[in-house]
């Protein structure tokens, strides 16, 4: 059963990554890295914050370690720890890899806030993030369109 629920944690992972991504949408290829946090937080309220990589990196750097108006749990240097999520098919084949350093951030002032280009080596290349912000506000009102999951068992 455990499984079960870890899967389908997995698969709606999958799903709602590319709309929660804020990195640049107008390029046909898909970036190598990409910062995933949802685009608009309350100030004092925890969100999610990942960075997801199209391979495992070899090293990862940024011009700034920490975001001015965030309180980041973990810095952005190379000491962040790579996760390796597997996605498993019948009999257990794998049929995806993925990549990512999860952590969490507390927004501390109202606004807009510039997040740091990350640059990320792989085999002797460099890729790096694309410039993006998210906004900062007292309280997110959620309207009649917002989306809710729930999560239930069957008895």
């Amino acid at each position: 059963m455990n499984e079960l629920i870890n899967n389908c944690f997995l698969y709606l992972i999958i799903i709602i990554s590319p709309f929660t991504s804020v990195s640049c949408q107008t390029k046909k290829e898909k970036d190598f890295v990409q910062f995933v946090v949802q685009p608009v937080a309350e100030i004092g309220k925890s969100i999610d914050f990942t960075i997801h990589f199209e391979e495992k990196p070899d090293s990862i750097w940024s011009s700034n370690t920490e975001i001015n108006g965030l309180e980041l749990t973990h810095k952005l240097d190379g000491t962040l720890s790579i996760n390796e999520i597997e996605l498993t098919g019948d009999n257990d084949k794998v049929i995806k890899t993925f990549y990512s350093s999860y952590t969490y951030a507390k927004p501390t002032k109202l606004g807009k806030i510039e997040f740091p280009i990350l640059s990320v080596r792989y085999k002797g290349k460099v890729y790096k993030t694309s410039p993006f912000s998210i906004n900062v506000v007292d309280k997110i009102k959620i309207g009649q369109d917002a989306v809710q999951v729930i999560w239930s068992t069957k008895k």
